[in-house]
């Protein structure tokens, strides 16, 4: 590709599902959140909570970012939580960081009133969902049982020096199967996969995300880093990478799996690489990522 590409879908929840919607966890209009539950009858339901990407600046709850983990996560027997929060440009990373935590703390303290089963809280998001997921299980691992991050930032100053990186050993490699669908489109801004820098320029949406230029030493960059939050408390993590990714480079994932598993001293934070996967790829999506993912998140049997 020459071209840095991510994938837009067309697919949006239905509030004629069952559930809740638009459920206020603040007092702000962003901050709002849906319940859909299982067309199957129970008491209670084992919870999912999903937050959608976009760049920290756009998309829904209810759009095609968070829709296709919803619906699996509803056929499979489970609730999902999908929420919105504040975005670019009237919050940054602590106030949207505040936000997740102050959802999920809405959705502990109305679990029983919801029919929702909370006992093994999963937290799952995909790109800047896939942060905020990251960063609600390292600073709340006592309500946060498990995470699922697809793609995920989680160490802002070194996203552009990584991808570069990527651009130089891809000339070197042997030509592999590219990832196509008739959902990829052009990433925003337009560039060259060859353009540097992406991430680390003063008006990027990174820097403005983080509130400070990431085109030098950055102490807003390491804050806002998830990296930078590891300890040997936080909870089981799933991360999942494309090695195609020119919107956020696969080290992103494997660094910070790496540096969990010095932390903890076990396994218990995980990277996995889909080989050729673009940014929001459709190969996250199979069948059969979804049973290893799902398989992944049930409680093991004592």
């Amino acid at each position: 590709m020459t071209k840095r590409m991510w994938a837009a879908g067309s697919l949006h929840l239905d509030t004629s599902h069952p559930g809740y919607f638009d459920l206020a966890y603040g007092t702000d209009p962003a901050q709002k959140l849906d319940i859909w539950l299982p067309k199957q009858t129970a008491k209670t339901y084992p919870t999912i909570v999903f937050i959608h990407g976009g760049g920290f600046i756009s998309l829904d709850k209810r759009e095609s970012e968070s829709s296709p983990v919803v619906i699996e996560a509803l056929h499979r027997g489970y609730a999902a939580v999908s929420l919105n929060y504040r975005m670019l440009p009237k919050a940054h990373y602590m106030e949207t960081t505040q936000d997740i935590q102050s959802a999920i703390a809405f959705v502990l303290a109305h679990a029983t009133e919801f029919q929702l089963d909370v006992t093994n809280l999963i937290v799952w998001g995909g790109s800047a969902g896939g942060y905020l997921a990251l960063m609600a299980g390292l600073l709340r691992p006592h309500w946060v049982k498990k995470v699922v991050a697809w793609y995920p930032i989680t160490d802002f100053p070194q996203i552009d020096t990584q991808l570069a990186s990527n651009q130089i050993i891809q000339k070197f490699l042997p030509s592999r199967t590219s990832d196509h669908d008739k959902t990829y489109v052009p990433a925003t801004p337009l560039t060259e996969s060859s353009d540097f820098p992406f991430h680390n320029t003063a008006n990027s949406l990174d820097s403005q995300f983080i509130g400070e230029s990431l085109a030098h030493d950055s102490l807003k960059g390491i804050l806002a880093s998830p990296i930078n939050y590891l300890t040997n408390t936080i909870p089981p993590m799933l991360l999942q990478h494309g090695s195609g990714d020119e919107i956020i480079p696969m080290q992103q994932s494997t660094t910070f799996a790496f540096k969990a598993q010095q932390i903890t001293q076990d396994h218990r934070v995980q990277c996995e690489i889909i080989p050729s996967a673009i940014h929001g790829s459709v190969l996250f999506m199979t069948p059969e990522n979804y049973d290893h993912v799902f398989t992944w998140i049930k409680p093991k049997e004592h």
